[in-house]
């Protein structure tokens, strides 16, 4: 039967009192009860729960028991990760496990395909809208054209990547191989229809 009441902690984390930490230190002996060496004077030692707190154990001093700072940090680190692994799996089984925030790779798209693609759409977009402009015709209209000439000749898609309008203007692109055709007379851009007006004038 104890003779001295025992101390109970009103929260968790309350500091042990001195009178504690002797009442323990000496029911114990002095032994570090991680390592069983003996606490020396001038040593640095905790008290450890027995029964993790987080396991269910409570902070009062039948659960507690004198330990060296060493071994208790080692302990503690060891509680530590088997309680998040716990938490983890808790978690896990609730169905409250975090999703990862790291953002998934991936391996993209076929860079030089799309890039060869997106350039050709630029540069159809950049002839259309200077020969458009200089021959009086809308852009769109211009683009589309210029897509249904390449897709017609595929063989002139890089010069025509290289040299721009010119394959309009030079007859590369001519009603001989049915496509439509840019003249540059006077330094004028000519449309197919002026074109046409002009060749059946005449003739």
């Amino acid at each position: 039967m104890r003779s001295v009441p025992e101390w109970i902690g009103n929260t968790d984390d309350e500091k042990v009192p001195p009178r504690v930490r002797l009442r323990l230190f000496e029911k114990y002996g002095g032994i570090c009860q991680l390592s069983n060496r003996k606490i020396m004077a001038g040593d640095a030692w905790d008290l450890d729960h027995i029964k993790a707190i987080w396991r269910g154990g409570e902070h009062r001093e039948s659960n507690l028991h004198p330990v060296l700072k060493q071994p208790h940090r080692e302990k503690s680190a060891e509680e530590q990760s088997e309680q998040a692994k716990c938490d983890r799996i808790r978690k896990k089984h609730l169905g409250l496990w975090p999703q990862s925030k790291a953002k998934i790779k991936s391996r993209g798209f076929g860079r030089t395909r799309d890039m060869s693609e997106h350039t050709l759409i630029e540069r159809i977009a950049q002839v259309a809208i200077a020969v458009g402009w200089q021959a009086g015709e809308p852009a769109m209209e211009l683009a589309g054209q210029i897509v249904s000439v390449l897709a017609a000749n595929p063989e002139h898609i890089e010069r025509f990547m290289s040299d721009g309008a010119e394959p309009f203007l030079d007859g590369t692109f001519n009603a001989e191989n049915g496509c439509l055709t840019y003249r540059s007379i006077g330094g004028d851009v000519l449309s197919p229809s002026v074109l046409r007006a002009k060749k059946g004038m005449q003739q």
